[in-house]
């Protein structure tokens, strides 16, 4: 390739570039009217931190969301209901409910244990 046609690919991808740079912003754009639109104006509206358990919850829906990925990402991620508490199924975090705390482990009558 030579120098001239290296210029002439250099400019072509520089424009290639600032089309997707506006496309991008086109969207981001497209986004904010349709949260204004929506009533929504930030990830965490509508939800309420919950201290004792370290999650977000809708108080409509009563669903905790994973704090993790809301302050990270700005993304609702319902909290999949486990036997002593909630984990996120997007990053995998763990969130324990204090108002089911974990039972002592049954070993029976034939155990050391006992």
């Amino acid at each position: 390739m030579n120098e001239h046609e290296e210029a002439g690919y250099k400019q072509f991808l520089e424009n290639k570039v600032a089309d997707l740079e506006a496309e991008v912003a086109d969207l981001k754009q497209q986004i904010e009217n349709l949260k204004r639109q929506k009533g929504i104006s930030s990830a965490s509206e509508g939800l309420t931190a919950n201290d004792r358990t370290g999650t977000w919850v809708d108080a409509s829906t009563g669903k905790h969301h994973c704090t993790r990925c809301l302050l990270k990402d700005e993304k609702r991620v319902p909290l999949k209901t486990e036997p002593h508490g909630w984990r996120c199924m997007v990053c995998t975090k763990y969130y324990a409910d204090p108002d089911r705390p974990d039972e002592p482990i049954d070993y029976g009558n034939s155990s050391w244990m006992t």
